[in-house]
């Protein structure tokens, strides 16, 4: 049953399919030539109109990209920088981190 329906809905496409198949074969190759051309002619239209319109895009979002990454005021990293003169794995071998006495913000009412 449900074959049968799939079948129903693909058949116009197959029957433009099959014509296709069949126009194909009584075409001359002089035809062929000219369709084989055109078709590629129309990928390296496409595919130029594709990287006018990125290169276009790329213009477009670089202020933005140059903007976030520009951007300050961030909050700091929680580890805490080095001694100047000190390497920085003894130095984090000595440091203790602190606890915090309350829980942060995001895990306020939060039941464990």
């Amino acid at each position: 049953m449900v074959l049968r329906e799939l079948l129903e809905a693909a058949e116009p496409a197959l029957r433009q399919a099959v014509a296709l198949m069949e126009a194909a074969k009584g075409a001359s190759v002089n035809a062929r030539k000219t369709l084989a051309q055109d078709l590629d002619q129309n990928i390296r239209d496409a595919e130029q109109i594709a990287a006018g319109q990125l290169e276009i895009l790329a213009n477009h979002t670089r202020d933005l990209v140059d903007h976030a990454q520009s951007v300050r005021g961030r909050r700091p990293s929680r580890a805490t920088p080095p001694a100047a003169g000190k390497a920085v794995g003894h130095a984090r071998a000595k440091t203790v981190a602190k606890k915090r006495k309350d829980p942060p913000t995001s895990n306020r009412g939060v039941k464990s």
